[in-house]
């Protein structure tokens, strides 16, 4: 009976990311219900996404403990909501609301040091989100930086011409190409002065 059955379904959201979507509006929520007895029934915003077969009714079958879902969202507004209703096999439901902020801030990239020398490219910047930076991408080569809100970052390179690109948390991203840089001439040899005995450290060598 209900009575026998105190454990209420459990809803877990693996993914996004701190609530929050890109530019679009869109992105792929997911995440799974649990539940003892079985979960019967899960809906997103009063729309049905997984029924448990009619035989998951029956006491004598607990259905699956745990189901997987996922859903694609969708809007243009600044601020939206999703409802995921989650009902087990003896009737006991778990609602969580799902608030996400739609991202329109794309990273921003600055360059401090852009130069090449004796066949190198020596790149040093700055990579920033409102958000986190996710990854910074350089001549096709992902660094490997723990995504934080700001992230500097130096790169040596064979090429010339080269494409940086950082994504933030959600997606959005930020391109520049730099170069072809120009080869730098060499830095002159420092200038040594001749060094002339004077007569009195010349006395003790006669």
């Amino acid at each position: 009976s209900r009575e026998q059955d105190s454990f209420k379904p459990h809803i877990v959201i693996e993914q996004p990311e701190a609530g929050m979507v890109s530019s679009s509006g869109k992105t792929l929520v997911k995440g799974y219900a649990f539940d003892d007895r079985g979960v019967g029934r899960i809906e997103v915003n009063g729309k049905a996404l997984f029924v448990a077969p009619k035989t998951a009714a029956n006491l004598k079958n607990k259905g699956e403990r745990i189901r997987r879902f996922t859903f694609q969202t969708g809007g243009t507004q600044v601020k939206l909501s999703y409802i995921i209703k989650v009902t087990d096999v003896g009737g006991l439901t778990s609602t969580r609301e799902l608030p996400l902020t739609v991202d329109l801030q794309k990273p921003t990239l600055e360059i401090v040091k852009a130069e090449r020398r004796n066949n190198v490219t020596r790149i040093a910047g700055i990579a920033a989100d409102n958000l986190k930076v996710r990854s910074i991408v350089v001549g096709g080569l992902a660094l490997d930086l723990k995504p934080a809100p700001k992230r500097e970052f130096y790169v040596e390179l064979p090429q010339s011409t080269v494409t940086i690109t950082v994504l933030d948390a959600v997606g959005n991203k930020t391109s520049r190409t730099i170069g072809p840089l120009p080869e730098l001439e060499p830095p002159p040899p420092p200038m040594v002065r001749e060094f002339t005995p004077q007569a009195s450290e010349t006395q003790g060598f006669r």
